[in-house]
């Protein structure tokens, strides 16, 4: 629509050139003719500026259209970084967690053990203390009973047991 209108404008202003070789020079006419033709050229020009203001803004507003998309493609792609960014955060605090629990789950079961094996040293202990003082004892006991026996009889006594008691001690050496 735009071309057929600038030919018939072309047009027109080729006729009215036609027209000013066929006037009379100085004549009224003719100054018509070419006030005529100066407005039409001077409508040409219009279009032609409007033409080529409308092709600037065009490539402008492409250019803009472009930087847009391409700050929306940046964003975009900022924005999955960021989210694989927190995701491998998010991993590594879940992975540290139970790294931690793991560890308070070990010290709590080894602080566990080394209550019982607290208590069977005790115990040990103390089983060894007991020994040490009831075997000697009880070693002691049946010596002097078989001692006691064989001098009750009093067919014969013998030094063994005259000091015998002062070496009776029932505590650790």
């Amino acid at each position: 629509m735009e071309q057929e209108l600038r030919e018939l404008l072309s047009g027109e202003i080729s006729r009215e050139f036609g027209l000013i070789s066929k006037t009379e020079t100085g004549s009224k006419e003719q100054k018509m003719v070419v006030d005529n033709a100066i407005a039409l050229y001077r409508l040409m020009i219009d279009d032609l500026k409007v033409e080529s203001e409308t092709r600037r803004l065009n490539a402008e507003h492409r250019l803009a259209l472009r930087k847009q998309k391409e700050e929306v493609e940046l964003k975009g792609r900022q924005l999955k970084l960021d989210e694989e960014r927190v995701k491998e955060e998010l991993r590594l605090k879940k992975k540290q967690y139970e790294i931690d629990e793991a560890k308070y789950y070990n010290e709590k079961t080894n602080r566990e053990d080394d209550k019982k094996d607290e208590l069977k040293d005790r115990i040990f202990k103390w089983s060894i203390g007991i020994a040490e003082l009831m075997l000697p004892m009880m070693f002691y006991a049946i010596w002097m009973k078989r001692g006691f026996e064989f001098e009750r009889t009093g067919t014969y006594t013998s030094t063994t047991f005259r000091g015998l008691f002062n070496n009776f001690k029932p505590v650790k050496k």
